[in-house]
């Protein structure tokens, strides 16, 4: 991740990729709309030359193009979960209960991973916790960086005694380590997905 960034924030790298920006508008005739072949959408050369400039940075960092492919798949099975999915996640059946994975002896393609002690089917609750897990982060993600994006702010416009004041807070909250916070906020507000 560092060399990454490190290769996107180089300058050197971005004037080489601002070069190949500018070669790239020599190729669309200046001031003229293109029209791509899949859809009908019009887009200006300048749109066009900044594609091939974000095309050029992900050819030359295969990690981060793996890492999108690895996000979008694991996105795309939770929008599909219900028709990946090839049983209910909370149906019971005691009959199947403990059932081995496939690939065992006594295992078999009807419950690919195999089911719980109460003969839930593994992979259908794998698939459909995925949903959880998902919203759980990206939610946590987005209200952490609203509340971070809005105190920088204000740190930085306001400036003093605003940001020593803020800097303070985010500093005892940085002393405090995370496990004993989150089993202490789990033990006031409870553990279910709203809290």
């Amino acid at each position: 991740v560092v060399d990454v960034l490190y290769t996107l924030l180089d300058p050197r790298i971005r004037l080489a990729d601002e070069r190949e920006a500018d070669a790239a508008m020599k190729d669309v005739v200046a001031g003229q709309l293109v029209r791509p072949a899949l859809g009908g959408f019009t887009c200006s050369p300048l749109h066009v030359a900044e594609w091939r400039t974000f095309a050029t940075r992900l050819r030359r960092h295969p990690q981060v193009l793996a890492g999108a492919i690895i996000v979008g798949l694991i996105a795309l099975i939770v929008v599909l979960a219900p028709l990946l999915a090839p049983h209910n996640p909370t149906h019971q059946e005691l009959a199947n209960r403990l059932k081995p994975p496939f690939w065992a002896a006594e295992g078999s393609w009807q419950h690919p991973l195999g089911t719980d002690d109460l003969g839930r089917d593994i992979l259908s609750r794998m698939i459909y916790g995925m949903r959880i897990s998902m919203l759980v982060g990206g939610l946590a993600v987005l209200l952490s960086g609203a509340i971070g994006v809005t105190l920088g702010l204000l740190s930085g416009y306001f400036g003093g005694w605003v940001d020593d004041l803020l800097m303070r807070i985010c500093d005892v909250q940085l002393s405090i380590p995370l496990t004993l916070l989150a089993i202490a906020v789990i033990a006031v507000v409870g553990s279910s997905l709203p809290h």
